[in-house]
């Protein structure tokens, strides 16, 4: 007898979007996140090992066919075309068809594929209250019973159904790459029979094994081969399903797995060839495979020298994985989304942090795009960044210590990083306590995940990198020629025996504006900052532009002040330089644009930022040498930096006074000043934050749930607050109104701590249900203007 073959184009997996005439197919989505799935394969085919799983992409296949063959119930075919509301979880009706499928199930796929399907939206103990086991067989059914289900949907769905599975979906998986060549096409059991009867059992069957697994998981350690299965399992069928829905594929970069064409992406001369013993770190990264540490000076070239590692590992991979490029800064993270944006594309690169959003608007509008077509564009990446389909990621740590927080969607987070090379710039930004953090989270990542990773900085001390050596498992040193130390040593150092505030100093910074230099002023905090800015300004009178950066300003205005310092001081632009100016900031200016000024008068600080400050003076070698001018006097009550670090600091540089600065010899320095007792309690403080973060953080990390209690300890830990200046709040009632995406760029950004503290004294006000506003004065010039206590905070 022939089978008729239903029609199955009226069966929808997604509404219709737009101007539409239908959503889109069940086949056709299913067959798109089955193409991701082998996408992801391709990507990372390595998850299997690291899983111990063999058949791991066979049972995501399977889960990826099946996953949404529970929309085929007629109440949600009605709920997408906007008829009403369907009861029921979709992915259980999935589910239900495993055992109909497996029949006897001799490779004990059961609970990996139902745990793909039923954990493709909501958390395992969502599922586990809505169907917990006991609650089926009751005579009445009870409502919450899977029986009560059965009843409850329509005779279509289950006529249909099984048609849908066996002509419409299993056919996908006929030479789909990921199934094993011995294994036979599936077929249900001959005497197999899927309608209103059976379907409870079949149910419950992939429930009690999903929950069966979840138990088992709960008992292994959250570190091993098991655990990590489940991990990926999630996160292969959300990552695949969310791209999928948003007709997404994803992408590679051809020059991440080449050298050669990195190199001439970057307008580098061929790695193999170049003779120039002061770029030579870069010819040595682009030989380098695995871990590695980059020490080079500021300006020397790291991150062309960290993309050709990239490269360098790309080759050595069996498959395509992801870059991650992590940096501290809001600020040196948009200037870098800039750079490689226009190497490799906009659809390539993505940004990834809090204001990543209205920093793509902007920039695309200064590119000259329209307001429409910069605010699609800006939406797309950020979307794209969600999506994890782009093969660059610039991104903050944070970003990545969401997955180890167990925050949403941490499954996915990991499964991305997995095999994945991640550049780690500016590593000595971090304070002892997060730094371990990260540590124990790169840790986990190359020794479980078979991740990558280069860490770069112009100063390293060497306990840092025994540190390091140990938690990456003894990366490659790669160190800059001294010939690059020579050709990059520029400034000579000035000791002052003196207050950043005071009288004397703040005339000689004027002097030397007058004689035609870019002057930067560095101070430890927003307030002194501020002090040092409005005083400048006094003395300057309008003959001199004096500039104020800090930490304090909402987004549009210090997006403004930075546009203007490059057009101004840029490296690229040294040349054209024509006009004096000052530049007064706080330690945001470390590593966050590509400036060149003639000189530096900075507040004492530890050696590393020091250092960093003096690269932003002299940046492009235009003069042989251009004077550092570091005052001697520590600020009373600026609890910013350790009192003891910044005595080392100045110790070592007593002897340097009016001399040139060896870049060489940074290394001595940097040892010297964590050496004895500084260096044993910065060394406990970091491995102490580690081992926490290890035990407290990493040691509950399961798949198929997020945990709220390590969501809070996230939160507190890393989040600060946004408050709207209530002096900006009737340009963000009318931009909420006319340009919604503007309101944003208005917010300013405040530590956990001064918010509390604004709150304690009534100083905030609720302007909507998800912001605050602050009632102290604020304007584009000067910025937030703090009580006194609130602003001793760097920034």
């Amino acid at each position: 007898m022939k089978i008729v073959l239903p029609d199955f184009d009226h069966i929808w997996a997604k509404s219709r979007v737009g101007k539409a005439t239908s959503g889109e197919t069940l086949v056709s989505h299913t067959q798109r996140v089955l193409a991701n799935v082998v996408a992801l394969h391709a990507r990372m085919p390595e998850l299997d090992q690291l899983s111990q799983m063999p058949r791991f992409w066979s049972r995501m296949a399977l889960a990826a066919v099946l996953h949404d063959v529970g929309k085929c119930a007629g109440g949600f075919q009605k709920m997408l075309r906007g008829n009403g509301e369907f009861p029921f979880r979709h992915e259980v009706l999935s589910a239900a068809f495993l055992p109909w499928l497996l029949d006897n199930d001799p490779h004990q796929d059961l609970p990996w594929v139902a745990a793909g399907i039923l954990s493709h939206h909501k958390d395992f103990s969502i599922l586990e209250r809505d169907f917990p086991p006991g609650c089926d067989w009751e005579e009445p059914p009870l409502s919450d019973s899977l029986e009560q289900v059965a009843l409850d949907l329509d005779e279509e769905f289950f006529h249909l159904a099984p048609k849908m599975v066996l002509y419409g979906l299993l056919p996908l998986l006929k030479g789909c790459l990921l199934l094993a060549s011995n294994e036979r096409f599936i077929l249900p059991a001959s005497d197999g029979t899927f309608d209103r009867s059976t379907f409870p059992g079949f149910a419950r069957r992939a429930l009690d094994a999903y929950a069966q697994l979840v138990v088992r998981l709960r008992k292994e350690d959250a570190r091993s081969s098991a655990a990590l299965a489940g991990r990926f399992t999630r996160g292969v069928l959300i990552l695949a399903d969310h791209a999928g829905s948003a007709w997404q594929a994803f992408a590679k970069l051809e020059s991440l797995a080449s050298p050669a064409i990195m190199a001439r992406v970057l307008d580098l001369p061929p790695p193999a060839k170049t003779g120039d013993e002061v770029y030579a770190h870069q010819t040595h990264a682009s030989e380098t495979p695995g871990c590695a540490v980059l020490v080079a000076p500021t300006g020397s070239g790291k991150t062309e020298a960290a993309l050709l590692w990239a490269a360098a590992n790309g080759r050595q991979t069996v498959g395509n994985p992801p870059l991650f490029y992590v940096l501290p800064y809001q600020a040196s993270l948009n200037a870098m989304r800039s750079r490689l944006g226009e190497r490799f594309g906009d659809d390539r690169v993505v940004l990834q942090h809090s204001r990543a959003l209205q920093a793509l608007y902007r920039q695309l509008l200064d590119r000259g795009y329209t307001p429409g077509e910069a605010k699609n564009q800006a939406e797309r990446e950020i979307n794209l960044g969600r999506l994890h389909v782009a093969p660059v990621r610039i991104l903050t740590p944070y970003q990545l210590l969401r997955g180890a927080f167990q925050l949403r969607g941490h499954e996915a987070i990991w499964t991305d990083c997995a095999g994945g090379r991640i550049v780690f710039d500016e590593i000595h930004a971090y304070d002892p306590s997060r730094l371990g953090m990260i540590l124990a989270l790169l840790e986990h990542m190359v020794r479980d995940l078979t991740v990558n990773v280069l860490v770069m900085s112009a100063t390293l001390p060497s306990i840092l990198k025994e540190i390091l050596n140990e938690k990456l498992n003894r990366p490659t040193p790669i160190i800059a020629t001294t010939k690059a130390y020579e050709a990059f040593r520029r400034h000579r150092l000035c000791l002052k025996a003196a207050d950043l505030l005071d009288e004397e100093t703040i005339l000689e910074i004027h002097q030397k504006a007058r004689r035609g230099l870019a002057v930067m002023v560095v101070a430890t905090t927003v307030q002194r900052a501020q002090q040092m800015w409005e005083t400048l300004n006094a003395v300057s009178n309008g003959e001199i532009p004096v500039e104020l950066l800090h930490g304090k300003f909402c987004s549009r205005d210090r997006f403004k002040k930075e546009q203007w310092l490059l057009q101004q001081v840029s490296t690229r632009n040294a040349g054209k330089r024509k006009n004096p100016l000052i530049l007064v900031a706080t330690q945001v200016v470390e590593v966050s644009l590509d400036v060149d000024f003639d000189v530096l008068f900075t507040d004492p600080a530890p050696l590393e930022a020091l250092l960093q400050r003096f690269g932003r003076v002299n940046r492009g070698r235009r003069y042989r040498e251009r004077d550092v001018i570091v005052l001697t006097e520590i600020p009373k009550g600026c609890p910013v930096y350790s009192k003891t670090l910044i005595e080392k600091a100045l110790q070592q540089l007593v002897p340097l006074d009016g001399h040139m600065v060896d870049e060489a010899k940074i290394q001595l320095l940097l040892d010297a000043v964590y050496s004895g007792s500084v260096s044993d309690w910065w060394r406990d403080e970091v491995l102490k934050a580690a081992e926490a973060f290890k035990s407290e953080v990493l040691s509950n990390l399961y798949a198929f749930e997020t945990d709220e209690r390590l969501e809070e300890k996230f939160c507190e830990m890393f989040d600060g607050q946004e408050v709207l200046p209530m002096d900006l709040c009737d340009e963000y009632i009318r931009l909420n109104q006319e340009e919604p995406l503007h309101t944003q760029s208005l917010l300013v950004s405040v530590s956990n701590r001064q918010f509390w503290r604004l709150r304690k004294e009534h100083l905030l006000e609720k302007v909507d249900q998800h912001l605050w506003g602050v009632r102290v004065p604020y304007d584009s010039r000067f910025g937030l203007q703090l009580q006194r206590e609130l602003l001793r905070e760097t920034g």
